[in-house]
């Protein structure tokens, strides 16, 4: 297969944005599912903890509970290891089913992984960042990081590096942190990014995961992200300045 950039091809990026748009489709119907359950308390365990396990870690070990670690292992043995990922996506959990004599525990631990999985998407989307790097950030003494994963899933707060800060303000009567606690958990501030370039940020990461962004030129992400994925409105305000104001942008949040 001829690749554009790097290990990457034009055709494997398109792939990868159709996989993510049936991944936020299967993601609505899961949660509109949740809370249409009258017996959504019984299928639950508290899911904050497994936010603290590094992402790619958390996304293996979700695969090998629903019985994919076969086809992860040949997955990753591929010559072409991109190719073989989004054939993995676009065949092995389309098709794959649970099996119908999963015990109340069971049910209990995949809803509660489905949840994190969707979480850690989500604050992709949102900040370029997985909610294992955000918490783990917070861990360290970034309350940025603590209050941007708060407001994607207010449940971290049972983390224990995100509980254990809030003690410390506890005991410190830290009244400035508790009300930007506050306003995280009402989902005041942060504001949130735009909505409408959610997409478009989780696809850059898509891309860096790939090959690296530098494999690319701002002039070719606007071509991939915007005239064939539509990700970047073109309107009054979009330029190429901008462009890759937004990519500078998402440098500094990564750190890269």
């Amino acid at each position: 297969m001829n690749k554009d950039f790097g290990h990457l091809s034009r055709e494997q990026i398109k792939r990868a944005h159709s996989f993510l748009e049936a991944f936020n489709e299967s993601r609505t119907e899961f949660v509109q599912i949740a809370r249409e359950n009258d017996k959504i308390d019984s299928l639950i365990i508290p899911w904050a903890h497994f936010y603290e396990i590094p992402f790619p870690q958390f996304l293996a070990l979700f695969l090998v509970s629903i019985g994919l670690d076969e086809s992860i292992n040949e997955a990753a043995k591929a010559e072409d290891p991109q190719e073989a990922a989004l054939n993995f996506a676009e065949i092995e959990l389309e098709n794959t089913e649970l099996p119908d004599d999963l015990d109340d525990e069971d049910k209990q631990i995949f809803t509660s992984m489905v949840m994190v999985l969707t979480g850690n998407v989500e604050a992709i989307k949102r900040f370029s960042l997985p909610m294992s790097e955000l918490i783990a950030r917070a861990g360290k003494g970034d309350d940025g990081a603590l209050f941007q994963a708060i407001t994607v899933d207010r449940s971290v707060v049972a983390c224990s590096s995100i509980n254990r800060r809030i003690c410390i303000a506890q005991l410190k009567d830290d009244e400035s942190f508790m009300d930007s606690l506050s306003k995280a958990i009402t989902r005041t501030k942060p504001a949130r990014p735009k909505v409408e370039l959610d997409d478009f940020r989780y696809m850059l990461e898509a891309m860096a995961d790939g090959v690296g962004l530098e494999q690319f030129t701002t002039t070719q992400v606007e071509d991939i992200l915007q005239h064939d994925l539509g990700l970047y409105t073109n309107d009054s305000d979009y330029s190429l300045r901008a462009l890759r104001k937004l990519i500078q942008k998402r440098n500094e949040r990564v750190g890269t």
